[in-house]
């Protein structure tokens, strides 16, 4: 971008008479929004973002969006996205390549544009093998765990990337009856980091087994979300489930309850048809994606279980936080209707697959698997 803005932006970029005001122009309001200084919390009707409304952090995203720099990467991802979307039009890449391949903006999110996996891919794992590398003979703390990864500025973005796309898709995918634990436990993480304390509350060189966990659970979510058709009415009425009262008296005469199959369409026709609540409850509800994503959403919290040192109270309520995110009832684990309503909700949202696509290429995929296989795309690459 350096190279490229230099002919772009007039000398005196940055300052008020430069190209930062001509920049904030084309921009809406609305953008400046407090609403939507950091991560968006998905599951709030107000757009209320996960950190809150901290004037700091408000105006630290001011200036960062006023920063000359932030104005040079945007200008230059337009122009790159325009490239590769020729390349598509000519038929040199994929419709999978050309995604992986341009630069991404989410309107809500905190950064103003993100990486292509084009660049970060395979930089998560260059992460995990830093962090579990050996050390010598004392407790490590933060500073020395992951200064390699803070001073290595591809790394350190792509690394900020999986936390904050994760935590949106964990958020839409657990919906609103988790949201306040999700939360909970996302501030806790964030307070430990803040601090610089999180080798005292967890397992850090263990973390790959959580970013793995993570990768199963959107492999699962990017090979169904994309076909799944939603249902044109929602199975969850939003209430809990309460046994059936039974009025009508026990018969003692020699009648079973059990219904031949040859004679339920003569009885049929005598019984009053049930209501639709009733009915969604009592109707088993066959979801062959929802069935394999609860499977890998729960091996997913059990891995972040596992790695909370459950000695320290601040883990230990975390732990038992998850473990109470598992057993509720009227959640995603256990109501059948409530998990199909919410992937069918993410089978509609544009956005959400694009974060998927997104995220699935931070924590899933080689970099050889992003390259193009054109060899005139891969030519006209090298010399832009």
């Amino acid at each position: 971008p350096e190279h490229f803005c230099s002919k772009m932006l007039s000398p005196d970029a940055g300052s008020r008479r430069g190209s930062s005001a001509s920049f904030l122009n084309t921009q809406s309001e609305s953008s400046l929004d407090s609403r939507r200084q950091s991560l968006m919390n998905p599951n709030s009707k107000e757009g209320q973002s996960l950190l809150g409304n901290d004037p700091h952090k408000l105006q630290g995203y001011v200036n960062r969006l006023l920063d000359v720099r932030i104005q040079k990467w945007v200008m230059f991802s337009t122009v790159w996205n325009e490239v590769i979307d020729q390349f598509r039009a000519e038929d040199l890449i994929s419709n999978k390549e050309r995604d992986y391949m341009k630069f991404s903006r989410f309107d809500g999110f905190s950064q103003a544009i993100y990486l292509p996996v084009f660049q970060t891919a395979g930089v998560v794992e260059e992460a995990l093998a830093l962090l579990e590398r050996p050390v010598d003979d004392y407790d490590p703390n933060d500073n020395d765990l992951f200064k390699p990864i803070l001073d290595h500025v591809t790394m350190r973005t792509a690394v900020s990337e999986v936390w904050e796309l994760g935590n949106y898709i964990l958020l839409k995918l657990l919906g609103p009856v988790h949201n306040d634990d999700a939360v909970f436990i996302m501030n806790f993480i964030l307070k430990w980091v803040e601090s610089g304390t999180v080798v005292d509350h967890a397992k850090i060189t263990k973390v790959r087994s959580v970013v793995s966990s993570l990768a199963q659970l959107v492999d699962v979510l990017s090979q169904g979300i994309g076909r799944r058709k939603p249902a044109a009415q929602r199975r969850s009425t939003g209430k809990s489930k309460k046994a059936p009262e039974n009025n009508v008296p026990p018969q003692r005469g020699g009648f079973r309850r059990a219904i031949s199959a040859s004679s339920l369409s003569a009885t049929s026709a005598q019984a009053p048809a049930p209501s639709n609540a009733k009915a969604y409850e009592n109707v088993v509800i066959a979801d062959a994606l929802r069935d394999h994503t609860r499977d890998k959403c729960r091996a997913f919290i059990n891995s972040l279980k596992g790695i909370m040192i459950g000695s320290d109270p601040e883990s230990k309520e975390v732990m038992d936080r998850l473990t109470f995110s598992l057993s509720m009832e009227n959640g995603f684990f256990w109501d059948d209707a409530y998990a199909s309503d919410a992937l069918d909700d993410m089978a509609r949202s544009d956005i959400f697959k694009s974060v998927l696509t997104k995220l699935q290429g931070l924590v899933s995929c080689h970099p050889d698997e992003v390259e193009p296989k054109s060899k005139e795309a891969r030519r006209r690459l090298t010399f832009f």
